[in-house]
């Protein structure tokens, strides 16, 4: 593997007009995380607010990931944000719950452990 890891930068070295381009691999949302936010999170929210999945994912993405650095806002999607980002997002989501709403939404730990 290393043995073709090192042809293959050798060759991109030597070959002329490309631009290449490195970056670290950041590794999306997991399949328990998606598990949690679906399984767990969506019910409680969903009871609350009385809206669909669907409604109360794309509320969610409204309220707390919405990138204003650009010229138009964008919504980020869950299926696109890193693991410690979709962390911070479930965070968010629970703070926001509990002070505004009264709502508890469980740790992970707790509901899998």
């Amino acid at each position: 593997m290393i043995g073709e890891r090192k042809k293959c930068i050798e060759y991109l070295i030597q070959a002329k007009d490309w631009k290449y381009r490195v970056e670290q691999v950041k590794n999306v949302r997991t399949i328990p995380q998606n598990r949690y936010y679906w399984g767990v999170m969506m019910p409680i929210l969903c009871d609350h607010f009385w809206y669909t999945p669907e409604e109360m994912h794309s509320a969610l993405k409204i309220h707390f990931l919405v990138d204003v650095s650009g010229k138009l806002p964008i919504i980020k999607s869950t299926k696109k944000i890193t693991t410690s980002d979709f962390i911070k997002y479930v965070e968010s989501i629970q703070r926001w719950a509990a002070q505004d709403y009264g709502l508890y939404i469980p740790d992970p730990n707790e509901i899998y452990s």
